[in-house]
């Protein structure tokens, strides 16, 4: 209804076998309660915690993009190996295969519309790929990366109580 396709790209990606759905067991559906059920400070969106609670099961790597499931996950979960979307996307084997235009296009298109989120060690990384351009256009970036500050003054429009 909102006009987008999602479901039709993940049943192409399921289709060719770049994708697998899984189930969690009995063991992961507790840790997925652990993680879903208490104070908002303490829990997660279904998704987040479904990828972890699946990954402390088989020491599959859970990526997750967003801050406080990584901190949880640490604190819950301190043996599951944590990636992030764009430790996928920063692969030197992705770049060659994409090309630098087309990998440049896909995390622009990700930040823009699947507000993908990049953490702090990242963030230079996808600036130098999209530019500063498209980055001042990506809101789940931090908001320095997104409005540098610039020092618009020159010493002639400086008054004498200015610090420099």
């Amino acid at each position: 209804r909102r006009g987008r396709s999602d479901a039709d790209l993940l049943d192409e990606l399921v289709e060719s076998g770049f994708i697998e759905i899984v189930s969690l067991d009995a063991l992961a559906e507790s840790y997925f309660e652990k993680l879903v059920i208490g104070p908002a400070a303490v829990t997660l969106d279904d998704g987040e915690a479904a990828t972890i609670a699946y990954a402390a099961g088989p020491k599959a790597i859970a990526v997750i993009d967003e801050r406080k499931a990584t901190r949880l996950c640490a604190e819950f979960f301190p043996e599951i190996q944590l990636g992030c979307t764009v430790d996928i996307l920063s692969n030197a084997e992705v770049g060659r295969q994409l090309g630098k235009q087309a990998l440049g296009d896909a995390v622009f298109a990700a930040l823009q519309r699947g507000r993908m989120g990049v953490l702090p060690q990242h963030v230079k990384w996808v600036i130098e790929l999209i530019g500063p351009a498209r980055a001042a256009a990506c809101a789940s970036l931090p908001k320095s990366v997104r409005q540098p500050q610039q020092n618009v003054s020159g010493p002639e429009t400086r008054s004498k109580n200015d610090v420099v």
